[in-house]
């Protein structure tokens, strides 16, 4: 990828900015699973409000199931409720 970029740039400027761009997305690439379970550790430790362990561990399944419940609730579900679901959807 990285070689036919390269060919298919014209200038002298351009080619050296599209190679330093395309070497610092490689390294974000690189980085992003190198700490991946960090990412995921962060998703559901300081942004995840509602957040039930066995359920997410129990499968998709499960996942699916609870988030099936919590449509059917509506407008009864409570936030907790509502978090929940949003917790869930990045379970998926």
């Amino acid at each position: 990828m990285y070689i036919d970029s390269c060919n298919k740039i014209k200038y002298l400027f351009l080619k050296l900015m599209q190679q330093l761009m395309l070497l610092m997305l490689l390294e974000l690439r690189g980085l992003k699973f190198i700490f991946l379970k960090l990412i995921i550790v962060h998703i559901f430790t300081i942004r995840a409000d509602a957040f039930d362990s066995e359920i997410i561990c129990n499968g998709q399944d499960k996942v699916k199931n609870k988030m099936r419940e919590i449509e059917l609730l509506g407008n009864a579900a409570t936030d907790t409720d509502s978090a929940m679901y949003e917790t869930l959807e990045n379970c998926k």
